[in-house]
C-alpha cells in the first residue's frame, strides 16, 4: 500500500465488513508470493437471502486554509429468490 499509493488500497465500508483478520508470518501457500511478511484479511458480510435492505451515508470535511471536502456510501441487499439468491452491492 505505501508503494502503490491510494490505487491498491482498499477504501471498504466498515459497517459492511463482517471480520478483520490479522495473519502473521509466511501466508504465500494460500495468498500468493506477496504475502511473505503476513497480511490483513478483510471479509465482508453475507448477502441476506430473505430480507431487502438498505444504507446510506455522507459526509462533509473542511480544513481550514484548504478546500471542501464531500463522501458518500450506499448498501443495498435485495433478495431476488428469497432464501436461495440474493444481489449485494456496496459502493
Amino acid at each position: 500500500a505505501y508503494t502503490g499509493g491510494s490505487g491498491i488500497t482498499p477504501d471498504l465500508d466498515p459497517s459492511d465488513l463482517q471480520q478483520i483478520e490479522v495473519l502473521k508470518g509466511p501466508q504465500g501457500t494460500l495468498y500468493g508470493a506477496g504475502a511473505v511478511g503476513g497480511l490483513v484479511k478483510f471479509a465482508t458480510s453475507a448477502p441476506n437471502l430473505d430480507r431487502f435492505e438498505g444504507r446510506a451515508s455522507a459526509g462533509i470535511t473542511s480544513v481550514a486554509k484548504g478546500d471542501v471536502g464531500y463522501s458518500a456510501r450506499g448498501m443495498i441487499n435485495i433478495p431476488l429468490a428469497p432464501g436461495q439468491l440474493a444481489l449485494h452491492a456496496s459502493a
